[in-house]
């Protein structure tokens, strides 16, 4: 989904002459002067024309931050000033500056323009210029300015304009039909060397630097979208010219500079991102730090102005990047800090992270104040982030951190960070479980929905130093941890590394959804290594990065088997059960490199990882940049689901020091990546600011493959209207043919009646962005309001995959006269005095004419007279009026009565008809306070003497009343021998919030499982006597909860279940029991059973006894598969638990394994996706040898077609088009395609074609590397 350059309706050569040192050159000094701002938030170019002001031959002018330009007919001078850095250079202070060198002047000129061509001034701005220099006959005043300059006709057919801002001057080569880029010709004088670099940027060295401009992006405007042609640079000695592929010579053709979804977030002073995530709309949240007061804020934010030192941000940026939606600080007086941030389903964002703030903004917490120190905190801000839903310190009279946070699909939010203090949280409020040892250790803590409530609390931790970097949550509420330590008695469990294994490890764990430890292990060598961050796959596999300095980082199956500089990243996948690696990979260069984020893909399971490098020899592919171009740069790779490949991998950085700290995947593979960069010339793309201070966040989005989605979420068209245009839009590569298939289905409005239903295909040609549909429209000639239609996209073909808006809305607005109901409720609050509720109706369609509509009220619930006054009328709609209102007094009953409701009616219209609805309810909310359980559910084990049950009030806090309790009957535990049955009434005093009882609980020594007692609350009522003034209460949502005894008693089941395998090798399954009842011995027995798989054909059977002995918690032990070559399909059998001594069977007592065919036709591909062959010059020419692989399987013959298609090389002149089928044998793995090269000739340049594959045979499907280039390489 990215946004690529401007809207523009010719063929354009644009080339940005690049920030690297125009940057590096500002003077505040030279800032033009002009307040207009660019899109980006910079300050935007102002051009001059010269009335006396510059030489005569001078027809423009412009100034930026540290350079002049000055434009003539044939030729443009850039006169690059350097900048007094400001002691930045190095220098001590107090040295002696150096001289500042003199001005570098750099002249571009046209060969072959007309130098008769006219320049204009276009976009006049309302800054005006004024020379007041020398004598006063020598003044220039109200000099106008413009946005940019137009050279109509420099060459035949082609003009040319100049814009851009302070930092970076652009421009556009336009060629209109008929017109020849070709004859484009730019000379440089002053520059002392040119060159193409790898990424086809033009780099003109100068004695004050380096010039870039940009690879040119090159399109033409057809049907409303983009076509993008092949072209860039080509160097002929000093002079540099356009290549552009085949192009329709009939239409405008654009060149413009190649830009992506990125940009800068960010104020004057110091800004970090650290922490990114996407909702399900595809909206980016963003948190972080800063110490910038001018920090971008939205109208109606929660915080609008920064109120400590430093500050967090929470910003959340729409799906293309091009609207920040709300943004705001968040802190009190101290430091604060966001870490890290998560998004629920419906929009609201969760932030975690620390504060020494003691006003820290608070609501309705479950810790108030704070305890002194740096304090951790929670905050979650609703879906407009103009308010707190809940925010609560987290921590103890310590120092306390939060790194992590994590959401399941409840609502609970899952934090990790560090504590140094036993009392967390909240000074013992909570007692955590497992041990807190000396030192720092890490905790886990899970929030409930409302903030208020700590469900559990865990310590991980030993006798060092150990911190929880990261965390993960399942829709379920398991949570995984990744973190680092120092200590060498971690509690570990199942693990895959059960000892330290150097100064520093990292360690991962995982966490069931009672909080209880399911597996712990380290993960290091002997160097120091850290887990920064974690993410998991709907399977339960966890994935994990950091960085390493250990020469024997635990590897298996590695991209990277080895370290290659000081410290690498390393990117290590664990399966579920957590005993085992399913792949572990170094990942870096010579130089220092960290990962520090990591996504998966939640269907493909590709891995995407980001971090910091300071390695020129970092490992790419496909690269959106190809260099280092700083002493730091951020890296964002992306590796195969089998973690034995890249997809793509880059640099992402300017030339300043950058790092990428977070990153989010979304359903099509687009990662958006936050992190902070002191480059003001970081790639950016229509960047929602400019880089404004010493440290900028930022937030960059990338994709990989070509993306069909409607190009909008919902569209419009009038009932009277024939039909309406549907728009589908294909971003990233579109140089291949695709298709997609929509459909229409019933929303509010009824195929047939309302519309016609359509469905179809839509092809793209290769280059094609835009496609359209059309769905009919019916006018029913009813006053049924407006109608729905939903709009579906599926099966994408052509290697795409469906963006976020696959689905849509189409609105058939409803065009005649109706008068209806704005809204079908309507709510008021009872007070204590009369208030009014003010009920909206709204008239739709045509207002031209006066219209009238009557209006009635009448008891719903509610009673005319004691709840409100009975009221009628007639609204009266003057012409243009489009919305009226009548209100309803409401009457305060000094009652508990809950919500009351009164009917709403209209009838009779005149000049209109009745829409709908034409009746609605009002809702009177009572004020009087309702009364529930603090949970739904409580939790005690039952060894455990007493559990405290916790009721609280809601609303008005100031009202007296009391209700009833009562601990049974009911459930599955027995009252008198599991618990002992209470009941009784609580009293609420005015003013008192919260009341508990006490359910004291028995053991009965037996091994039952978990059993459960109903609680209850009734009666709510006032008190005896009745106080003055109002009293009472009405029984809340939680009138009933439900409180579950945990067994003491140990119990034994599988963990894991199903268990998946391979048709070789062994398959390991886990027993357990609980971690709190291994005290004593205890026995299980185990038996296979056949069930589509038979024993001696495709497993081993086998039976025995496991033994856990004291303080063993899982016993693992394996079955072996039997190898075959069949290709049989999928087999399972069942493992059977039985006989248990010390301890009964829970569940799963059986569990199945399934043992996965891989004697199919397998997946073919392209071994890589880049071959290279020697250019032609003379015969014989060589052929190019492209390679197919075939992976998960070979067993049976396979086929698939190939074809090739132009690139920058042409089938007519440079090689020979070719269409075939490649043919795999029966347990062949490899095959190869020839294509003959033509003959070209000498002096041609590099060049490429594609050769694509398709339409699999025989069993096989097609793998992720289906197109691959053929580099011709240039001929002497």
């Amino acid at each position: 989904m990215f946004s690529r350059g401007r809207s523009s309706i010719a063929l354009c050569l644009s080339c940005g002459v690049l920030t690297a040192l125009l940057a590096a050159l500002c003077s505040p000094a030279l800032a033009a002067a002009s307040a207009a701002l660019a899109p980006g938030g910079r300050p935007s170019l102002a051009f001059e024309p010269n009335q006396g002001q510059a030489d005569p031959a001078v027809k423009f002018l412009a100034r930026g931050r540290g350079y002049g330009l000055f434009l003539t007919p044939t030729e443009t001078l850039l006169v690059l000033v350097p900048q007094d850095r400001g002691g930045l250079s190095g220098r001590r202070p107090g040295a002696v500056a150096a001289p500042m060198p003199p001005p570098r002047i750099v002249r571009m000129r046209l060969e072959g323009a007309d130098a008769n061509s006219r320049l204009v001034g276009v976009d006049q701005r309302t800054g005006r210029s004024h020379y007041l220099v020398g004598q006063p006959g020598q003044w220039r005043r109200d000099v106008p300015t413009f946005a940019r300059v137009h050279y109509a006709g420099v060459y035949p057919g082609v003009s040319l304009e100049f814009y851009g801002t302070e930092r970076q001057l652009e421009y556009d080569f336009v060629v209109a039909p008929g017109g020849d880029p070709h004859a484009v010709v730019m000379a440089f004088e002053g520059a002392e060397a040119l060159r193409l670099d790898t990424d086809g940027d033009l780099v003109i060295t100068t004695p004050a630097g380096e010039l870039r401009l940009g690879r040119p992006l090159i399109y033409q405007e057809v049907d409303g979208g983009r076509r993008p042609v092949e072209g860039g640079y080509v160097l002929d000695g000093a002079r540099v010219r356009f290549w552009v592929a085949a192009w329709d010579a009939s239409r405008p053709l654009v060149i413009d500079p190649v830009l992506g979804y990125s940009t800068y977030l960010g104020g004057t002073s110091t800004d970090l991102g650290f922490g990114v995530v996407l909702d399900q709309a595809g909206n980016a949240y963003i948190t972080g730090s800063t110490i910038s007061s001018d920090f971008p804020v939205t109208p109606g934010a929660l915080d609008p102005v920064r109120t400590g030192v430093t500050d967090v941000f929470v910003s959340k940026i729409d799906p293309t990047g091009t609207t920040l939606l709300y943004s705001t600080f968040l802190g009190g007086s101290g430091d604060d800090v966001g870490n890290a941030i998560a998004v629920d389903s419906a929009g609201n964002a969760y932030v975690a992270g620390n504060t020494t703030s003691n006003n820290f903004p608070v609501v309705g917490a479950f810790q108030s104040t704070t305890r002194g120190g740096n304090e951790a905190f929670v905050a979650k801000l609703a879906p407009n982030g103009s308010s707190l839903v809940y925010s609560t310190y987290l921590g103890s009279n310590g120092n306390d951190f939060a790194f992590g946070i994590a959401v399941d699909g409840a609502g609970h939010a899952y934090v990790t960070g560090s504590t140094d203090v036993p009392s967390f949280p909240n000074n013992n409020a909570v007692v955590c479980s497992g041990v807190k040892r000396t030192g720092a250790d890490a905790f886990v803590v899970k929030l409930d929905a409302t903030g208020a409530t700590v469900s559990y609390c865990a310590f991980i931790g030993g006798a060092g130093t150990d911190t929880g970097n990261a965390i993960a949550a399942d829709f379920a509420g398991n949570v995984w941890v990744a973190g680092s330590t120092t200590s060498t008695d971690l509690p570990v469990l199942g693990a895959i590394q059960p000892g330290l294994g150097g100064r520093t490890d990292g360690f991962v764990g995982k966490l069931d959804a009672t909080g209880a430890l399911v597996y712990l292990t380290y993960l290091g060598g002997t160097g120091d290594d850290e887990a920064l961050a974690i993410a998991v796959d709907s399977l339960g596999n966890a994935y994990v990065t950091g960085s390493t300095t250990s020469a024997n980082f635990p590897t298996t199956a590695p991209l990277q088997a080895a370290l290659a500089g000081g410290s690498d990243a390393f990117v290590a996948k664990l399966n579920v059960a957590g005993n085992a690696l399913v792949f572990s990979t170094y990942l870096g260069g010579t130089g220092n490199d960290i990962g520090n984020a990591i996504g998966v893909h939640p269907t493909q399971f590709t891995v995407y990882v980001a971090g910091s490098t300071g390695s020129a020899d970092f490992p790419l592919v496909a690269a959106l940049q190809g260099r280092l171009a700083g002493g730091l740069d951020a890296f964002v790779t992306k590796l195969t689901a089998a973690g034995t490949g890249l997809v793509y991998s880059t640099f992402l950085g300017g030339s300043g020091n950058d790092a990428a700290l977070a990153l989010a995947v979304d359903p099509d593979g687009a990662v958006v990546v936050a992190g902070q960069t002191a480059s003001t010339d970081f790639p950016v793309s229509a960047p929602l600011r400019g880089f404004r201070g010493l440290v900028d966040a930022f937030v960059t989005q990338m994709a990989d493959t070509s993306i069909i989605q409607f190009t909008a979420t919902s569209y419009q068209v009038g009932e009277n209207e024939r039909g309406a245009t549907i728009s589908v839009q294909r971003t990233g590569d579109t140089s291949v043919p695709g298709t997609v298939h929509f459909s229409t289905s019933d929303g509010t409005a009824t195929a047939g009646t309302d519309y016609t239903a359509v469905s179809g295909t839509l092809t793209f040609v290769p280059h094609q962005i835009v496609a359209t549909f059309t769905v009919p429209i019916t006018d029913d000639g009813l006053c049924d309001g407006n109608q729905t239609v939903n709009l579906s996209l599926t099966d994408p073909t052509g290697g795409s995959v469906l963006g976020v808006r696959q689905q849509a809305t189409l609105t058939i607005v409803e065009t005649r006269p109706c008068i209806q109901f704005g809204a079908p409720t309507f709510s008021v609050n009872e007070r204590t005095a009369t208030v009014v509720a003010t009920i909206t109706a709204t008239r739709t369609g045509s207002t031209t004419a006066t219209a009238t509509v009557a209006f009635a009220t009448s008891d719903g619930t509610a009673t005319a007279g004691t709840n409100y006054t009975a009221t009628s009328g007639t609204l009266t709609f003057a012409p243009g009026q489009s919305s009226r209102t009548f209100t309803v007094p409401v009457l305060n009953d000094r009652a508990a009565t809950g919500p009351l409701t009164v009917n709403l009616a209209l009838s009779g219209p005149s000049g209109a008809s009745l829409g709908s609805p034409s009746t609605a309810v009002l809702t009177i909310v009572d004020l009087e306070p309702t009364v529930a359980f603090a949970s739904a559910g409580f939790t005690v084990r039952e060894s455990t003497p007493s559990v405290v049950i916790t009721v609280r009030r809601s609303g008005t806090a100031t009202i007296p009343f009391l209700v009833d309790f009562a601990a049974g009957p009911g459930g599955t535990a027995v009252a008198g021998v599991n618990y002992a049955a209470r009941s009784g009434t609580l009293t609420f005093a005015a003013g008192v919030l919260a009341r508990t009882f006490t359910v004291p609980i028995l053991n009965d020594n037996a091994a039952t499982g978990p059993l459960t007692v109903n609680l209850a609350l009734s009666n709510p009522r006032c008190p005896t006597p009745a106080p003055a003034g109002a009293c009472g209460a009405s029984l809340g949502s939680q009138s009933t909860a439900v409180l579950t005894i945990r067994d003491s008693q140990p119990i034994l089941a599988f963990f894991g279940s199903p268990y998946n395998s391979s048709e070789f090798g062994f398959v390991t399954l886990s027993v357990r029991r609980p971690s709190d009842t291994g005290a004593t011995p205890a026995t299980v027995a185990y038996t296979t059973v056949d069930g589509t798989a038979s024993a001696g054909r495709d497993y081993v059977a086998k039976s025995g006894v496991l033994i856990f002995q004291p303080g063993v918690f899982v016993v693992n032990f394996t079955v072996q598969i039997i190898p075959n070559t069949r290709d049989d399909g999928d087999r399972s059998f069942t493992v059977v638990l039985s006989s248990p001594t010390g301890a009964t069977l829970g569940s799963p007592s059986t569990a199945t394994v399934v043992i996965h065919n891989d004697d199919r036709g397998g997946v073919v591909q392209f071994a890589v996706t880049s071959f290279s062959v020697k250019g032609c010059a003379a015969s014989p020419c060589a052929n190019a040898v492209l390679t197919l692989k075939r992976l998960s399987g070979g067993a049976s013959g396979v086929s698939v077609d190939f074809a090739t298609a132009d690139g920058t090389a042409s089938g007519a002149s440079d090689y020979f088009p070719a269409a075939g089928t490649a043919t795999f044998a029966a347990s062949q793995l490899t095959q190869t395609i020839l294509i003959p090269l033509r003959v070209e000739g000498g002096g041609q340049p590099a060049k490429n074609f594609f050769v694509i594959l398709s339409n699999p045979q025989g069993g096989a499907s097609l793998g992720t590397q289906i197109r691959a280039t053929v580099n011709i390489s240039a001929t002497p």
